[in-house]
């Protein structure tokens, strides 16, 4: 195929028989054996295919020419269908709406200094952007949907704007293929010992990588390994990268495409073509009102009658499909046409291939897609959704922790934070779980606090609340209105539970009368007594 013909892969390079060097770098994980001929390649996403619509694979490849060439591809198809697929796009972003953000806690043994602790992180979230634009919050959900679309994304910290801040590296610029010391080992852009330990990371200059940088002149920049964190789903211990999961499901979601905008055009053409007129040719008239026939007005080998009237003779097109009733010649008949697209098997068909694709990405395809549930199989279905957002969370968790001892870290020796053991620790709140009834499940969270069977903490965090803030909220409410509340009973001499009834404070009810000799309690078996 001709169109692919510029993407053949670069040749691996030699690798050499030295036991010193096990993990060779700059070798492709598999590239195509024969682009223009045939569809050979170990992820089918990437597989040519006449019955599919093609895609300019250029975007990526031509920007970055990353060491990985499926990785880039793979990459580009990713981003691709999550801008023009409705499908994709939802699936994506609501795996980061019930993933991010997650919000850290300090957990030292000072209730005190964990306040003032999260009080300055939650004041640099605001200001964690190294290029001034984002939230951390917000942050946060753009890594979630890079790891879906791109596979991975690499963060580190930098303190050139006089604080700490986040830096965020897509994966393409991930890249080690200009790294010239042979003796280097490096798989994909990550520097590795003959371990396998992880060292380090090439990137390169996002500014130039249409200049220099692409044309091999300029050598990658290094971060050691303890100045980034590269964050991606593993499917396997020997990963060094991240693939974007949505390559399970490309074919279906690019087959769905193609077989949606067919049946478009076809039922388009159903419904511009209502009636079709069977014996003969249709006068056609052009919009300057020139008759298209012969010299005569008509066509040949259809002469109207003697008394057919100028209308007859100009019969059109337009008039056919504007609503008008016209009048056929002799030897024309008009069929209507009987329009039953899109059929149900069709959608039937979408449907499947799009549970298809968000299958792929882990999730339940009943948690996106549109179907009548029961209960207990809606839960089924939430609760294995839970799963796949509370992996999300643990990996955004972890980055969060490597970001928290860093700001930290540094507001102590830089900005005046009192330094306290335990300091590096936190606990983390993720947003609130998915639920087919909230109020239902709020009621019975309050019933399992009441009786002890769930923790604050817990009851809290099912609604992505902080426990100790919202506690102690609480008590300076609390605080406020019976202050407020006693000062209002002295001056109008009232009652101070009057005023607290109206604030949801209610009295305790007094115990029932208890029994005393003269009085016997009553006996059911016995009311004589």
């Amino acid at each position: 195929m001709k169109w692919l013909s510029w993407l053949k892969p670069r040749p691996a390079d030699p690798v050499k028989a030295d036991a010193s060097a096990p993990l060779p770098g700059n070798v492709p994980e598999s590239g195509p054996r024969n682009i223009q001929s045939g569809t050979m390649n170990y992820y089918e996403a990437l597989s040519a295919s006449d019955d599919r619509s093609q895609i300019p694979l250029y975007s990526l490849a031509l920007r970055t020419a990353i060491q990985s060439f499926n990785r880039d591809r793979l990459a580009f198809l990713g981003r691709y269908l999550y801008d023009n697929d409705g499908t994709v796009a939802y699936a994506v972003d609501q795996i980061a709406n019930y993933s991010a953000p997650i919000i850290p806690m300090a957990r030292t043994t000072s209730p005190d200094i964990n306040k003032i602790y999260e009080e300055y992180f939650d004041d640099w979230c605001k200001r964690a952007d190294y290029t001034g634009r984002f939230h951390f919050g917000m942050l946060q959900r753009i890594i979630c949907k890079q790891v879906d679309t791109d596979g991975d994304l690499l963060a580190t910290v930098n303190d050139k704007h006089g604080f700490p801040q986040v830096q965020l590296i897509e994966g393409w610029r991930v890249n080690s293929r200009l790294v010239a010391n042979d003796n280097i080992t490096h798989i994909d852009g990550v520097r590795v010992d003959l371990e396998g330990v992880v060292l380090g990371y090439y990137t390169v200059d996002a500014v130039n990588v249409l200049g220099s940088t692409l044309i091999g002149t300029k050598a990658p920049s290094y971060l050691e390994a303890g100045q980034a964190f590269l964050l991606y789903d593993p499917d396997r211990f020997s990963s060094y990268r991240g693939i974007t999961p949505i390559r399970r499901g490309m074919n279906d979601v690019r087959d769905a495409k193609d077989i949606k905008g067919f049946e478009k055009l076809a039922t388009k053409i159903g419904a511009a073509l209502a009636a079709v007129i069977e014996g003969a040719d249709l006068l056609e008239e052009d919009v300057w009102e020139n008759n298209t026939g012969n010299e005569e007005g008509t066509q040949p080998g259809n002469q109207p009658p003697a008394d057919a009237t100028q209308q007859e003779l100009r019969l059109s097109k337009a008039q056919l499909l504007g609503g008008d009733i016209p009048v056929l010649p002799p030897g024309q008949k008009l069929n209507q046409l009987k329009n039953d697209r899109p059929g149900a098997l069709i959608m039937e068909m979408l449907d499947y291939l799009g549970g298809c694709f968000v299958a792929g990405l882990g999730v339940p395809p009943g948690f996106f897609l549109d179907r009548k549930l029961t209960g207990p199989t809606q839960r089924g279905v939430n609760g294995k959704a839970q799963r796949k957002f509370d992996k999300r969370q643990e990996m955004l968790a972890h980055f969060v922790e490597w970001v928290w001892v860093r700001v930290i870290g540094w507001g102590i020796a830089h900005d005046g934070l009192p330094a306290q053991d335990g300091w590096n620790r936190i606990e983390w709140q993720g947003p609130s779980k998915v639920s087919i009834d909230d109020g239902d499940d709020a009621a019975s969270w309050r019933e399992d606090v009441a009786s002890g069977l769930m923790s604050r903490r817990e009851h809290y965090a099912n609604r992505s609340l902080n426990w100790q803030r919202e506690i102690d909220q609480g008590f300076i409410e609390d605080d406020y209105i019976l202050t407020k509340a006693n000062a209002l009973a002295q001056k109008q001499n009232v009652p101070v539970t009057v005023i607290l009834s109206r604030w949801g404070y209610q009295p305790k009810a007094a115990p029932p009368p208890q029994p005393t000799e003269k009085e016997p309690a009553n006996n059911p078996e016995n009311p004589a007594q």
